[in-house]
């Protein structure tokens, strides 16, 4: 109800609507702005902007953009405000094609474009992956002498480093910074991350030093996608001396951060693997899949490595109760498979099938080659029946021919003749080893009876 010593007017509803947009209350304001012109009151400019940005702060852009037509229709004139608002609804929703129709009304209806309007518009654009525009509206706010400041800037680079233009990402940085203007986080995390796509580890290096020469707060994210830059330039040792001095600096990892770096690691290196998990533990960042999955993947080499640790890995995996996955499975049926340890490849599919983990041909593939190796025939042939079994349909069919390889079946084929010759009823087998071996044809001199 009105309280009748405050007289209804447009000024008053429009600081009540103001009021609303301040307190988050969008429906009260659209509630107001109806109620004004029920009441014949006159709505302007402000009312109608003030409605808008509530609805731009609650995320509702589709009734922004309704408002910003009744404003039109209503012969309201619209302003700059207004239909920045408008700009930034739509960019929060994503909905780039609304604020550039809009960012051309305003030219159409001579509504002044500022510094503002444009941030707005690339930001819709470089959230909707088109980077392309983003350095078109670039470009234009500076045909129409718009200022571009930090946050230009940085909806342009971060656009491009999504969109994969690492190149163009680092020129517009280095622009922004030959303008005078200070780099925020968003921009030197862009730029960084622009080094990460493209394995650029040494630019990646150089930008975090003019980050912390500058007296610049350096974070996990940016030191993160240096590690990855790093990483995926070969540099791993680079990588950990990042990782140890991110500790130093009392920058506080994620699990990210150590995932880029384990997965870093070459299969030799299981030993600095072990470290960073260490060092997880100590920065008590909790391990997942797939930091454990990378760990077991450098204890993994063709001669084997250090099964015995990969599978101690498992139990520390089971104790930290971070699930496993066909992954974990596969590099450790594969390191068992190197070192010839066919019990441990033999438990490792029990365990499988006892934690629910589809076994695949790889790791089917990986346990009858770990058997063959110890010339336990008798063994590889019951994975290759049971192998075989599995097999229903024709795709599945071609997946095994591809994991196994020709080699592979050989070594199958062997096992085969070989548990065949103890067997009280070989024929019984026969079919199974024929379906096993896809029709591999064998010449006698690819028989071996060693």
């Amino acid at each position: 109800m009105a309280d009748e010593s405050v007289e209804i007017n447009t000024i008053t509803c429009s600081a009540a609507i103001s009021a609303c947009e301040k307190c988050g209350q969008w429906r009260a304001a659209l509630d107001l702005l109806t109620d004004m012109h029920s009441a014949a009151v006159d709505r302007n400019t402000i009312s109608f902007s003030a409605a808008i940005s509530a609805c731009e702060k609650a995320g509702e852009w589709q009734v922004a953009l309704d408002l910003l037509h009744s404003l039109l229709d209503a012969s309201v004139p619209a302003d700059t405000i207004s239909c920045n608002s408008a700009i930034s609804a739509c960019a929060k929703a994503g909905a780039w094609t609304m604020s550039l129709a809009i960012l051309d009304c305003m030219q159409v209806e001579h509504i002044k474009r500022d510094t503002i309007t444009y941030n707005a518009a690339c930001s819709a654009c470089g959230k909707s992956g088109r980077w392309e525009l983003v350095l078109s509206l670039l470009d234009d706010a500076a045909s129409w002498g718009v200022r571009r400041d930090t946050i230009t800037y940085s909806s342009a680079i971060s656009a491009c480093e999504k969109g994969g233009q690492w190149a163009l990402a680092l020129f517009l940085f280095q622009q922004m910074l030959d303008e005078k203007l200070k780099s925020d986080a968003i921009a030197q995390t862009a730029a960084i991350s622009a080094c990460q796509q493209s394995g650029q580890w040494h630019l990646a290096l150089e930008l975090l030093r003019a980050v912390h020469s500058a007296s610049l707060r350096l974070d996990a994210i940016m030191c993160t996608a240096a590690v990855d830059a790093c990483s995926k330039g070969g540099r791993y040792d680079l990588a950990l001396a990042l990782l140890s001095e991110m500790s130093t600096s009392s920058i506080r990892s994620t699990a990210v951060t150590f995932n880029t770096a384990v997965s870093a690691l070459s299969p030799h290196q299981w030993a600095d693997a072990l470290g960073l998990l260490v060092k997880m533990a100590a920065s008590q960042v909790d391990g997942d899949t797939f930091t454990y999955n990378a760990a077991i993947s450098s204890c993994e080499t063709r001669k084997g490595g250090q099964w015995a640790v990969a599978l101690d890995l498992l139990k520390a995996m089971a104790k930290a109760a971070v699930e496993s996955d066909i992954v974990t499975y596969s590099s450790l049926i594969s390191a068992c498979e190197g070192a010839q340890r066919w019990r441990e490849a033999l438990a490792l599919e029990l365990r499988m099938r006892q934690v629910r983990v589809a076994e695949n041909a790889f790791t089917q593939s990986a346990t009858i080659s770990a058997c063959e190796k110890a010339q336990k025939w008798a063994e590889a042939l019951r994975c290759l029946g049971a192998m075989v079994s599995s097999i229903d349909r024709p795709s599945e069919i071609e997946a095994f021919s591809a994991a196994t390889g020709a080699e592979s079946r050989l070594v199958a084929f062997n096992a085969a003749l070989r548990a065949t010759a103890s067997s009280p009823r070989p024929a019984l087998l026969v079919p199974k080893v024929l379906q096993a071996i896809g029709g591999c044809l064998m010449s006698p001199d690819t028989l071996t009876f060693e």
